[in-house]
């Protein structure tokens, strides 16, 4: 599995930015969208509650007033 954060540009289609958030631990991923690690196999918006534990636990900020942004899991 590989997981990664898809920054777009609001109303836009393609994203202008993949963080690759691989080697973090897909326990605390899990926890901080409070969907168990055996069932990540989606596509989960980022909002302001997730903010500050993206940031602890990756060192990614969410700039939410100009993107929006979208962890994404991947087969690999």
């Amino acid at each position: 599995m590989r997981i990664v954060v898809a920054r777009y540009e609001k109303d836009a289609d393609s994203p202008d930015s993949v963080t690759d958030l691989s080697t973090v631990d897909v326990n605390a991923v899990s926890a901080m969208l409070g969907v168990p690690a055996a069932e990540l196999t989606d596509v989960y918006p980022l909002e302001k509650p997730h903010r500050s534990e993206l940031q602890r636990l990756t060192g990614v900020g969410l700039d939410l007033d100009h993107y929006e942004y979208f962890l994404e899991v991947l087969a690999d």
